[in-house]
């Protein structure tokens, strides 16, 4: 028996010689009960300490050219010239740093995105920093499954992905997916969780909802069960 994250990812190995029966398709786990939702006062607090515009996207994960962070600086450029009260938030490292301040810098930027350096994995999860967001956005398209997106919903976020992300296949009506090339899809999708509180509450509670579905105790339950009928 062969797990993967994704349908897509089962696609493949099918038509690399893999026999379908032979693949389950199993999630990825986190710590659902490590995940701490702040109080509105403490948001507040929250964005004060990071210097935060009103309308927040979050982006987490590694500092890297596959990350396509050059193209989010782009899409960030358009958004703002419709809402300046906005940040763009990266909260991560990695060697592509310099280059990405260096854009920042080149399309004036600086109010409207704010770098938190890397936050270590509990700390991230505890502090309660992303409920303090109104959205998730990547447009990476070299995610097998992106587990940070999860993460993100787990605290009641919307997201907005690329298609080509294997979370994109789970996103349904907790966000919206783009193609990864279509700016406008990206600009548009933002602007839209921000303008409009009873969508974003709509998704960032079916976000939270679903990411309930990757907490350890269902996925170990589920792997369990499926040794227990490949023993049997």
């Amino acid at each position: 028996m062969i797990f993967v994250w994704t349908k897509q990812m089962a696609d493949l190995l099918t038509k690399n010689g893999i026999e379908k029966r032979k693949i389950e398709i199993m999630t990825p786990l986190f710590d659902y009960h490590n995940v701490k939702i702040l109080r509105k006062d403490t948001v507040k607090k929250a964005k004060e300490k990071y210097s935060l515009n009103k309308n927040v996207a979050v982006f987490l994960g590694r500092v890297s050219p596959e990350k396509r962070l050059d193209f989010l600086i782009q899409v960030w450029s358009q958004v703002v010239k419709v809402n300046k009260d906005c940040t763009l938030l990266i909260i991560g490292d990695g060697l592509y740093m310099s280059q990405l301040k260096r854009l920042v810098s080149y399309y004036k930027l600086e109010e409207y995105v704010r770098f938190t350096g890397l936050i270590e994995h509990e700390m991230l999860l505890s502090s309660g920093i992303l409920s303090a967001c109104d959205l998730f956005v990547s447009a990476s398209i070299s995610e097998t499954f992106g587990l940070t997106g999860i993460e993100a919903m787990a605290h009641g976020i919307p997201v907005v992905l690329a298609k080509s992300q294997g979370l994109a296949e789970m996103v349904k009506d907790a966000g919206f997916v783009c193609q990864a090339d279509d700016a406008d899809c990206f600009k548009e999708s933002i602007l839209e969780i921000f303008d409009n509180l009873d969508l974003k509450r709509k998704m960032g509670k079916k976000a939270r909802e679903t990411s309930k579905n990757y907490s350890t105790p269902v996925v170990v339950g589920k792997i369990l069960k499926k040794y227990e009928n490949l023993v049997n």
